[in-house]
């Protein structure tokens, strides 16, 4: 059961290989792109089959480790999956239409450019080295990455009434007149006791716990500030800011590793950038109307 799995597994993953185009494979012998100086394994209704075709069929399925490990028997069964793939190649190929045999070839095409390509960064792409300048300007343009943030302490007034008339217009004049006073948990305490339905409180301003619109409205107060009135679910309400906590990022120390991570794919991006611009430079490109 095993090996018919791994039979299996290879012929799937085989059969994603190009094959060139042939109307009719099965009764016409098809021609060689390129010659091949692999001896012939096997010859599939005219396709050869090399055995340099066999090592690139290993290679590609199990890796360098699984093929020094593969014996004889083992490449054996993977040769027959290589012959059983390219005759199932064969006989979809036979049974397209022309046009459909056209969008395998541009599959085909895609693929090998993409190979191509690949290969060719590779070997042509040398990406600058992350240096310990780059990792600490990066370090210092962006203390929020690493836990460093400031911290907002605020006071509110809130109103607790939506009446409308004098009852309102008399909280919003306290609520005024509050706001340019120093105490405002000392004359909330007096207000209430007069009967204002108004309200004290206080916190530190953070995304996670607070309203987005009224953390948007701290955020723009600097310390000693105090926001102009706004409204939630028609409640009346007024903000100050009355210190500003800064909260230390982690030390460079622990977070240099990540930050060569996070620097590394952007170095590569310019090298092939350069690499590109140059190619682009040098070829003969026509874009068609």
């Amino acid at each position: 059961m095993k090996k018919l799995a791994f039979i299996l597994f290879i012929t799937v993953l085989s059969a994603c290989s190009p094959e060139t185009e042939q109307a009719d494979l099965s009764s016409k012998p098809q021609k060689e792109e390129f010659e091949n100086d692999s001896p012939a394994l096997v010859v599939v209704n005219g396709e050869t089959i090399s055995s340099a075709d066999l090592d690139a069929a290993i290679l590609r399925t199990v890796g360098e480790m699984g093929a020094f490990q593969l014996d004889g028997n083992g490449r054996k069964k993977v040769l027959e999956s290589i012959v059983l793939s390219t005759i199932m190649a064969q006989k979809q190929m036979s049974a397209y239409s022309f046009d459909e045999q056209q969008e395998v070839e541009r599959q085909v095409k895609a693929y090998r450019n993409e190979l191509l390509a690949k290969r060719y960064l590779k070997q042509n792409v040398s990406p600058v080295p992350v240096t310990n300048a780059m990792v600490e300007d990066y370090y210092q343009k962006n203390p929020e990455k690493f836990g460093g943030k400031s911290l907002k302490v605020y006071q509110v007034l809130k109103g607790l009434t939506r009446l409308e008339g004098k009852v309102r217009e008399n909280l919003l004049t306290e609520m005024q007149r509050v706001s340019s006073l120093n105490n405002w948990k000392k004359e909330v305490e007096l207000l209430k006791q007069q009967g204002i339905q108004i309200e004290y409180s206080s916190g530190v301003a953070q995304e996670k716990t607070l309203n987005q619109k009224l953390m948007q409205v701290i955020a723009s107060l600097e310390k000693g500030e105090v926001s102009s009135l706004h409204y939630l679910d028609g409640l009346p309400m007024m903000f100050k800011v009355v210190d500003i906590r800064e909260i230390q990022p982690k030390p460079l120390s622990q977070v240099r590793g990540e930050i060569r991570k996070s620097l590394a794919p952007l170095q590569l991006k310019k090298a092939v950038r350069a690499v590109s611009d140059k190619l682009l430079a040098e070829a003969n490109v026509e874009y068609q109307e």
